[in-house]
C-alpha cells in the first residue's frame, strides 16, 4: 500500500506541475477567444508577448517525489486507505490553488468548484467529518455572504475588496467546516495575511495585492484541525 500511495502521489505531483506550466497559456487562449467572439475580429495570438508568463517549475522528478511523499505521509498518519487518498488528493489540489494565486494573483474558479465537489463527495461517502446537510448549508452561507460582501464593497468603494476567486474558494473551503466556524476561519486568514504584509514591509517590499488563497487555506486548515481535535 505504501508503494501504491507513493506512485499515485508521484503521478498527482506530475499533474500539478503540468497544470502550473500550462496555466498561463490556457488563460491567454481563453482571453483571445473571448476577444475574437466579442469583437468579431481575429487577432494574432503570440504566447511570448502575453503578460502572464509560464511558471518556471523544477524538474518533474521533484514533483513526483514530493507528491509521493505527501500521499505516503497521509496514509501513514490516517491509516485508512480511502480517507488517506481523499485527503492527499485534496491537499494536492489546495497546493495547486495556492501556488497559482501566489504567482499570478488569480484563483481559478473551476479548481475551487472542484474543491467544493470534493467536500460534498466526502460528506456523501463519509470521508470527512461534515454531514451532507451541514456541508451544503456551509457552502451556501459561505458563498452567499462573501458574494454579497464582494458586490457591496464594489458599490460603496467603487473597487473590489477581494477577487471573485476568493469568494469561490471561501465557499469551497466552508464545505469542510460548520457554518458557525466561518468567522474564525476568515479571522485566522486575515491575521496571517496581515503578518505577511508586516514582514514584507519590514523587509522594504511594498505590497499592493495580497495572494489571499494561501492564507484562506491556512485559516480553513487551522479551523478544521481545531474542530477535529476538539
Amino acid at each position: 500500500m505504501i508503494i501504491a500511495f507513493f506512485l499515485a502521489g508521484g503521478l498527482c505531483g506530475i499533474a500539478v506541475r503540468y497544470y502550473c506550466r500550462h496555466f498561463a497559456f490556457w488563460v491567454m487562449h481563453e482571453i483571445h477567444a473571448s476577444y475574437c467572439e466579442m469583437f468579431s475580429q481575429e487577432i494574432a495570438c503570440d504566447a511570448h508577448q502575453a503578460a502572464l508568463k509560464p511558471l518556471k517549475c523544477g524538474h518533474f522528478l521533484w514533483y513526483f517525489f514530493f507528491g509521493g511523499t505527501l500521499f505516503t505521509l497521509c496514509f501513514l498518519c490516517l491509516g485508512e486507505a480511502s480517507v488517506s487518498f481523499y485527503f492527499a488528493c485534496l491537499s494536492a489540489l489546495l497546493y495547486l490553488i495556492a501556488k497559482i494565486d501566489w504567482h499570478y494573483r488569480l484563483i481559478p474558479p473551476d479548481l475551487c468548484q472542484l474543491v467544493g465537489a470534493f467536500g460534498i463527495g466526502g460528506s456523501i461517502f463519509h470521508l470527512q467529518p461534515q454531514s451532507l446537510e451541514n456541508a451544503i448549508q456551509s457552502l451556501f452561507i459561505g458563498f452567499g455572504v462573501f458574494w454579497a460582501v464582494f458586490h457591496l464593497a464594489r458599490f460603496i468603494y467603487r473597487q473590489e475588496a477581494f477577487g471573485r476567486g476568493d469568494y469561490w474558494l471561501i465557499a469551497a473551503l466552508a464545505v469542510f467546516l460548520p457554518w458557525q466556524q466561518l468567522a474564525p476561519f476568515i479571522f485566522i486568514a486575515c491575521v496571517c495575511a496581515l503578518i505577511f504584509v508586516v514582514i514584507m514591509q519590514a523587509r522594504g517590499k511594498k505590497i499592493t495585492v495580497i495572494p489571499f488563497a494561501p492564507f484562506l487555506i491556512i485559516g480553513s486548515l487551522s479551523t478544521f484541525i481545531w474542530n477535529v481535535l476538539g
